[in-house]
């Protein structure tokens, strides 16, 4: 046989060893430093972040990796590891099918790489999700979600690899700017992002699935703007006004009215039955925090519940509507009831501030009720004790505002009694 003498074409195939691994030194900084992924192939250079971070006294330069007494040493040499037989791998495989790779091909790997490890990370956010189904409210899942879309989001805007080691100081930076500049957040909503991340975050260091315990830093401040609520003359002018024709707007104003004379969420006033009510009372478990209330009947509420129980022998006590549809109404029955008094909306987006002048009625929603019971309760001299248990709050910081709102409210008073 004639041997094939066309010359072939050579192939060069890099090691694992060809890649290394370097720190970013900066002035006389020695802690946090990045590391950076170093691979030089064909007369090239791929400079690579790794997201991951090290103290100087924690690296280990001969062998380019954590040292082994290291927090998280483990799983920061495994990530390492991996990125590194990644880019060797992707690159003999791209010249052995004749691809002259470049810097950018290489780096487009990487990338897809760290969105893999993105995908890792929140689907143990929703493994977390699933074994809290049977123990929290829809509403606190509801916001577990939210926080997970938000989080998918971010590292798809910013390239921000999401891992259980990477979720440290310069990912609450990243984070917080994310949702306040890209999704115009306030403050508030913020920190509820940051809170969910940390009960994640507990979870995972619980149950072993991290050692990391940067997240306990994270600051995210709640401030909350002007607390917004019906003064008990608007009340009555809502509860007794005879201008109501609509029978949607009946049943949302006595749903809404009854959520301002006992203090129950409007989740806990649509999951009321018949056999809630009892001596004179509702007997109840809220949904939110699963605590047991005994809340007494006024002469408002018992009002309103005597009209729902008419001829009623099970089921829910009240015509089930959404929050949505309920928001809505709510703010047609405001316009009818002429609450056109004005009120100031506060809001803080990190450090500024913002104000909005809008009418009472605009802005009416459920969760109005259960402050107007709250400010109301105070002003009319019901204990602060007797309140917290009806409303299920633990401790009196929550009031602090309402007291300021109420010793405002009996200077206007004073003031138009006697000056």
């Amino acid at each position: 046989m004639t041997p094939d003498l066309t010359p072939k074409r050579s192939i060069s195939y890099c090691k694992k060893g060809d890649v290394r691994f370097n720190l970013k030194i900066e002035g006389d900084k020695t802690s946090n430093l990045q590391i950076y992924l170093i691979f030089s192939f064909d007369g090239r250079r791929l400079r690579y972040y790794t997201g991951k971070r090290i103290n100087l006294n924690q690296w280990d330069k001969s062998n380019q990796r954590v040292k082994s007494n290291a927090d998280a040493s483990l799983s920061l040499n495994g990530f390492l590891k991996s990125l590194a037989n990644l880019v060797s791998s992707e690159y003999n495989n791209a010249r052995a099918i004749g691809i002259n790779p470049s810097v950018e091909y290489l780096r487009e790997k990487l990338l897809a790489f760290n969105f893999r490890n993105n995908e890792d990370f929140l689907e143990r956010f929703q493994e977390f999700m699933d074994r809290c189904k049977n123990e929290k409210a829809k509403g606190t899942i509801k916001k577990y979600r939210n926080t997970k879309s938000h989080l998918k989001n971010f590292a798809q805007y910013s390239g921000y690899k999401l891992d259980f080691d990477s979720i440290n100081m310069k990912f609450e930076e990243k984070f917080k700017d994310y949702l306040i500049n890209q999704k115009k957040q306030n403050d508030t909503t913020v920190a509820k992002n940051f809170k969910v991340l940390k009960v994640l975050m507990n979870y995972a260091l619980n149950a072993g699935i991290t050692k990391n315990m940067d997240f306990i830093k994270f600051k995210a401040r709640e401030r909350e703007g002007e607390i917004i609520f019906l003064s008990w003359d608007q009340l009555m002018k809502l509860y007794t006004c005879d201008k109501v024709t609509e029978p949607r707007h009946f049943i949302v104003r006595d749903i809404f009215c009854f959520g301002c004379f006992t203090g129950l969420r409007f989740s806990d006033i649509m999951n009321l039955k018949l056999e809630n009510i009892r001596d004179g009372n509702i007997y109840i478990t809220t949904i939110k925090n699963k605590k047991t209330s005994i809340i007494p009947f006024n002469k408002y509420s018992e009002k309103i519940v005597n009209k729902y129980m008419d001829g009623k022998t099970d089921g829910f006590l009240f015509p089930q509507i959404s929050n949505l549809k309920m928001n809505i109404y709510l703010k047609e029955l405001g316009v009818i009831a002429e609450l056109n008094d004005k009120v100031t909306l506060i809001d803080f987006k990190g450090s500024q501030r913002y104000e909005e002048s809008k009418v009472l009625h605009e802005v009416l929603t459920t969760h109005i009720a259960r402050k107007t019971f709250i400010t109301n309760a105070l002003g009319r001299g019901m204990p602060s004790e007797v309140i917290m248990d009806i409303t299920g709050h633990a401790t009196h910081k929550v009031f602090e505002r309402y007291y300021k709102i109420v010793d405002e409210q009996r200077k206007r008073e004073m003031e138009k009694a006697f000056n």
